[in-house]
C-alpha cells in the first residue's frame, strides 16, 4: 500500500469532531429542529459513525503500512491505539470521578472501558463518567479485536471480521430481534454483552472495507472519480438532511460516510 498523508481522513476527522460538537450545542442553540439547518444539527450525532468508519480504516492502513511483522506488530499496534487514547481520557475521568461509593464504581468501570449501564438503551448503554467516552469503549473493544487477530498471520482480517460479525448476528437469530434493535441493540443484563452485540460495530467492518479499497486505487482520477466525488458530496449532505434508510444506523450513516471517504482519498 502507498503511504501519504491522507489529509483527506483528517478532514473528515475534524467535520465529524463538529457535527458531534454542533449536536450537544442543539439545545442552547436557538433553532428549531423543524428549520433546514436544525435537520442538520440534529443529525450532528451522524458523526460517530463517521469516526468509527474512519478507525476501521485507519487500522487496516495503520497495519498494512506497519515496519514490524507478526506478533511484535499487534503489540506496536496496540500500545499506539492505547497511548493516544488512555492518558488524557484517564486524566479526565478521574476529575470527573465524584465523591461517592457508586461514582468510584462507576470510575473504574469507565477506566476499564465498561458501559455504565444506568438503565440507558444502546449504543450508549449508561455511557461512562466522561459522557461521551461511550465512543471509546467501542474503540478498545475494536482495537483488542484487531490485536488478537494478529496471532492468525495473513487471515487477521478474516478474523477480525468473523469475531465483529459472529457477535453481532448470532444473537438475533437465536432469542430474536428485540424492538428498535436497529439502532438500540440488545439491552442484556451484561452491558459489556450488549455492547459487543450492537449492530453499530459492523461500521469499524466497513471502514475497513475503504482501507481494502484505497490500498488498490491507482494515482489516476479519469472523469468518473471526479463525478462520484461530486455525487458523494451531494449526497452525503442530501443524507443528513432526510436519510436514504434510516433502518440502521450503519446504512443511515455509515456507508454514506464510507462513500464520500473513498471518493476523497482517491485525491
Amino acid at each position: 500500500m502507498k503511504k501519504n498523508n491522507l489529509e483527506s481522513i483528517q478532514m473528515f476527522r475534524g467535520i465529524a469532531a463538529l457535527m458531534v460538537v454542533v449536536f450537544h450545542f442543539r439545545e442552547v442553540l436557538p433553532l428549531s429542529y423543524d428549520t433546514f439547518i436544525g435537520h442538520f444539527i440534529i443529525r450532528g450525532y451522524s458523526g460517530v459513525d463517521m469516526f468509527f468508519v474512519i478507525s476501521g480504516f485507519i487500522a487496516y492502513y495503520t497495519v498494512e503500512n506497519s515496519v514490524y511483522t507478526g506478533t511484535r506488530q499487534g503489540i506496536y499496534y496496540f500500545f499506539k491505539r492505547i497511548a493516544k487514547i488512555i492518558p488524557l481520557y484517564f486524566i479526565f475521568t478521574l476529575l470527573s470521578s465524584g465523591h461517592t461509593l457508586d461514582s468510584f464504581y462507576q470510575t473504574l468501570k469507565s477506566l476499564m472501558f465498561i458501559p455504565l449501564g444506568l438503565g440507558r438503551e444502546g449504543p450508549m448503554y449508561g455511557g461512562a463518567r466522561v459522557s461521551q467516552g461511550w465512543t471509546l469503549n467501542y474503540e478498545m473493544y475494536f482495537y483488542l479485536v484487531v490485536t488478537l487477530s494478529f496471532f492468525f498471520g495473513k487471515f487477521k482480517w478474516w478474523f477480525t471480521s468473523i469475531t465483529i460479525v459472529s457477535f453481532v448476528v448470532i444473537p438475533p437469530c437465536v432469542i430474536g430481534m428485540p424492538k428498535n434493535y436497529a439502532f438500540e441493540g440488545f439491552n442484556f443484563d451484561n452491558q459489556y454483552l450488549s455492547m459487543i452485540t450492537n449492530p453499530i460495530n459492523i461500521e469499524f467492518l466497513i471502514g475497513i472495507l475503504v482501507g481494502f479499497a484505497h490500498s488498490r486505487m491507482n494515482d489516476k482520477a479519469n472523469k468518473a472519480w471526479y463525478v462520484l466525488i461530486i455525487l458523494s458530496t451531494i449526497g452525503y449532505i442530501a443524507n443528513l438532511y432526510s436519510p436514504f434508510n434510516f433502518s440502521f444506523r450503519a446504512t443511515a450513516w455509515a456507508i454514506p460516510a464510507a462513500l464520500i471517504i473513498v471518493s476523497f482519498l482517491k485525491l
